[in-house]
């Protein structure tokens, strides 16, 4: 009687709870990781989406979904954050007096930099030459 009762429970009542997922790169899926790898290892080539789905071996559309999912954002958008914060590393080492702007952006593959200059912006709150010159 009493196993009848809880499998009645089990099904008018299914368990819908979520297991949390592990914290860290390693509760990530496989993919994504081998995703933002290939990233890190090329910020500075020219590469673009269909390349960093073949290299997480899925589609560009399923990278482009669990990019949303565990990122909140598009592959494309985390691989220009993730320049971004190169070159913002960068011009804080830099000498200002033997450095420019202009070769920092172009060695990390930024090709639009009046564009460049608008995100490195709204990311950081001023200008790359300000942030070269403190």
């Amino acid at each position: 009687m009493r196993d009848l009762v809880i499998a009645t429970l089990l099904v008018a009542f299914p368990v819908t709870a979520e297991v949390a997922p592990a914290s860290g790169v390693n509760a990530l899926p496989r993919a994504i990781r081998r995703a933002t790898a290939y990233i890190e290892e090329n910020l500075a080539a020219p590469i673009s989406v269909t390349q960093i789905a073949d290299a997480a071996r899925i589609s560009v559309r399923t990278l482009e979904y669990a990019f949303r999912r565990h990122f909140s954002t598009t592959p494309g958008a985390y691989l220009r954050v993730a320049r971004l914060r190169q070159v913002n590393a960068e011009l804080r080492d830099a000498d200002p007096a033997t450095t420019t702007v202009a070769d920092v952006v172009r060695r990390w593959g930024i090709t639009l930099q009046g564009r460049f200059a608008a995100e490195y912006r709204a990311e950081f709150g001023e200008n790359p030459s300000e942030t070269l010159r403190r």
